[in-house]
């Protein structure tokens, strides 16, 4: 069964602070936070929605994810 991507998850011990640095670094508005989590807005239907889940423990290894961003000035 075809599936769509709907959602990024990303575990954070400050859901808020890493929404609002994401947003401002993307352009994306921060959502309203629920359920003590965050998310961004994604600027249309076809981007995935972006939620930062708090968790207890601190990072102790690699992260397993992370976000490719490119400048949207193609004028280089």
């Amino acid at each position: 069964m075809a599936c769509r991507f709907t959602e990024l998850i990303v575990d954070a011990r400050d859901p808020d602070l890493l929404a609002r640095f994401w947003g401002d670094v993307l352009g994306w508005e921060v959502g309203e936070s629920r359920d003590e989590f965050a998310w961004l807005k994604p600027p249309g239907p076809a981007v995935p929605l972006i939620a930062f889940v708090p968790v207890p423990e601190g990072k102790t290894v690699k992260n397993r994810i992370h976000i490719d961003v490119s400048p949207n000035d193609r004028s280089r």
